[in-house]
C-alpha cells in the first residue's frame, strides 16, 4: 500500500498556550499517514503481512482478515498506516468495534447492537471465507468483536487512530460520548498524547466533543448525494448553522470533495476523503489534506 500524504504541513504557533499545541498536534496528526479503512482488512497477499514469522508462501492461498479486528490494526500498525475504525454503543453500555448496525453480515448472526450485551456480542464468531492453516495471529484477533478497550491496548500510541462513533435512534448519545472520551483520555494519559480523533454523521456527537472533550479533534462526516445526511452535513458548514457547529476537520465522501462548500471549509480545517484504492485515485489528492484508504 502507497501512502496519501497529506499536501500541506500545519503550523503550530509557539505563542499558543499548552492546551491549544495539544489540540493543533492532535490535529496535525490527522494529515501524517493514510488512514486504513477499518483496519488492512480482506484477502491479503503475502507480501502485505510479510513483517509477521510465520506467512504463508505465495503459492498457499491467501490469508483473509475481517475488518474491523486485532488483526486487521495490527497490519496497518505493521504497514505504518493510521487506523481507522467504527464504534457502537451496547444495551448494557459497553463500546465495542464493529460497523454495522446489525451483526448479521459478519457473523451469518442478526443481532442489533444497541439491543445487545457485550458477552452475547462476544459470544459471535466473526465469519472467515478461509481457514488457514498458518495463520500468523492468535484466534480472537481475526474470529471476535473487539472492544475499544482492547483495540487500545494493542495500538498503545504506535499510530494515529480515527474513531467514529455510529448513532442509533434512541441511544443516549451523552453517555455514549462520555464513555468513550472517559477511555480516550485515559488513553492518551497513558500514551503520551496519543494521536486519536473522533468523527461522526451526528452533528451533536461531534459538537459534544468539541465542548466537552475539546482536547480530541472532532469531525464532521458528510456523505454523497442522495444520503438525506449530505444536506445536512452542507447546511452546517453555512450560515447560521455554522455558528452551531464548527467542526475540527470533515470526512467526505470521495465523490464530493470539490464541493464549493466543502473546499471553503479547507482553507482553514483539513479534509480527510473516504475511501480511495491505494493507487488509481491519485486525482482526489488536490482537493483534500488526507485519505482512508482501502
Amino acid at each position: 500500500m502507497k501512502h496519501f500524504l497529506a499536501q500541506r504541513k500545519p503550523h503550530l504557533d509557539p505563542a499558543l498556550p499548552p492546551e491549544d499545541k495539544l489540540k493543533q498536534s492532535q490535529i496535525a496528526a490527522l494529515t501524517s499517514r493514510s488512514f486504513a479503512h477499518r483496519g488492512v482488512h480482506g484477502f491479503l497477499n503475502p507480501s502485505t503481512y510479510q513483517k509477521y514469522p510465520n506467512v504463508p508462501s505465495p503459492h498457499q492461498p491467501y490469508l483473509f482478515i475481517p475488518e474491523n479486528t486485532l488483526a486487521s490494526f495490527q497490519l496497518a500498525i505493521q504497514n505504518q498506516l493510521a487506523i481507522e475504525l467504527d464504534l457502537h454503543y451496547t444495551n448494557d453500555r459497553h463500546l465495542v468495534i464493529f460497523h454495522d448496525n446489525d451483526t448479521y453480515r459478519l457473523t451469518q448472526i442478526s443481532q442489533k447492537i444497541k439491543h445487545s450485551t457485550l458477552a452475547r456480542i462476544q459470544e459471535l464468531q466473526l465469519h472467515s471465507p478461509s481457514q488457514h492453516s498458518k495463520n500468523p495471529f492468535p484466534k480472537e484477533y481475526i474470529s471476535r468483536i473487539p472492544t475499544l478497550e482492547s483495540a487500545l491496548q494493542l495500538i498503545a500510541g504506535k499510530t494515529p487512530l480515527l474513531i467514529e462513533l455510529k448513532s442509533e435512534f434512541n441511544i443516549n448519545y451523552r453517555r455514549f460520548c462520555q464513555q468513550t472520551a472517559d477511555l480516550l483520555q485515559k488513553y492518551q494519559e497513558q500514551y503520551q498524547n496519543a494521536p486519536v480523533a473522533i468523527k461522526s454523521f451526528d452533528p451533536r456527537i461531534v459538537r459534544w466533543f468539541l465542548h466537552y472533550c475539546p482536547n480530541i479533534p472532532s469531525g464532521l462526516l458528510i456523505p454523497s448525494h442522495p444520503n438525506p445526511l449530505y444536506y445536512l452535513g452542507l447546511s452546517l458548514l453555512k450560515f447560521p448553522f455554522n455558528s452551531w457547529l464548527k467542526p475540527d476537520f470533515l470526512s467526505v465522501d470521495k465523490k464530493i470533495v470539490q464541493n464549493n462548500h466543502i473546499q471553503n471549509y479547507r482553507q482553514f480545517h483539513p479534509v480527510l476523503c473516504w475511501v480511495l484504492s491505494s493507487n488509481s485515485e491519485k486525482h482526489y489528492q488536490k482537493y483534500i489534506d488526507n485519505s482512508i484508504i482501502e
